[in-house]
């Protein structure tokens, strides 16, 4: 999993506050990563970026990391039709307005199974797969910042040229 952040946060942050799958009501936090660094790179940098720029500050601000977990996660499917009927929805409640998603973390969060998150498609990059993680695992999570794939420039610039984005100053 990577994860692309503000460095002055950290690699493992759970935000409380506000997002697609965060509860609306603070009891839970969720950390957003990509299963690769491609899909965690558009969400992080690239994200309404209509013409397709990204600003080295930004890079020099940031880090994209690999984020590791000492077990097995155990994550809600939500990247196919079946997965989502078996819970009575559908991609709406991972495209649509976040008030809906919020409500249906909360659900999957309270469910007795207790799942460690949710897997869902990249908003930005759909083919790739997102993880959001649950707070109630932060303690099984570890990543070293020194692993920042930004600071690569052959990293960098596969990535660069994967989303046909122009690097500024």
């Amino acid at each position: 999993m990577f994860r692309g952040h503000r460095s002055r946060y950290g690699a493992v942050f759970f935000n409380r506050e506000y997002g697609r799958w965060a509860d609306p009501a603070g009891g839970f936090g969720a950390m957003y990563l990509g299963a690769a660094d491609y899909c965690s790179f558009a969400e992080a940098f690239v994200q309404g970026t209509s013409q397709r720029f990204v600003s080295q500050s930004l890079l020099d601000a940031s880090c994209l990391c690999p984020v590791v977990a000492s077990r097995s996660l155990q994550l809600v499917d939500l990247t196919a039709g079946p997965q989502l009927m078996s819970i009575g929805a559908d991609n709406r409640i991972c495209d649509g307005p976040h008030d809906v998603s919020q409500r249906w973390a909360r659900a999957l969060w309270e469910h007795p199974a207790r799942p460690d998150g949710l897997y869902y498609r990249s908003r930005n990059a759909p083919e790739f797969c997102s993880i959001a993680l649950f707070d109630r695992v932060e303690t099984l999570l570890q990543s070293n910042g020194s692993q920042n794939v930004l600071v690569s420039p052959d990293d960098l610039g596969r990535l660069l040229d994967y989303f046909g984005c122009a690097l500024l100053p």
